[in-house]
């Protein structure tokens, strides 16, 4: 599933900080396998800093003229993070701005 991520002008800079491109003008997409993965891979790259997140029903980008910022894809063959979630599990995470 894709899970998209946006911002407003408070989050911009604590995204930043983490290395991250954000603008309120535009998202960040996540593709897991569920929402929960997606949804806690999200939490933790962005320190649980942004505004919303929408499923691929919910979604209209229409509202964000800046596109697509960046992409977390869960499980990629050659991660450059990996994220520990609440139950253990080590996720792989691969970030392409």
């Amino acid at each position: 599933m894709k899970l998209y991520i946006t911002f407003d002008s408070a989050h911009i800079e604590p995204a930043a900080k983490r290395g991250l491109t954000a603008s309120a003008n535009g998202w960040w997409e996540v593709i897991a396998p569920n929402y929960a993965v997606a949804r806690a891979v999200a939490w933790a790259a962005f320190d649980g800093v942004f505004a919303f997140d929408y499923d691929e029903y919910e979604w209209d980008p229409k509202w964000y003229p800046l596109g697509c910022m960046g992409t977390i894809t869960v499980g990629q063959q050659a991660p450059i993070e990996h994220l520990v979630v609440d139950d253990g599990e080590i996720i792989n995470l691969f970030v392409e701005e």
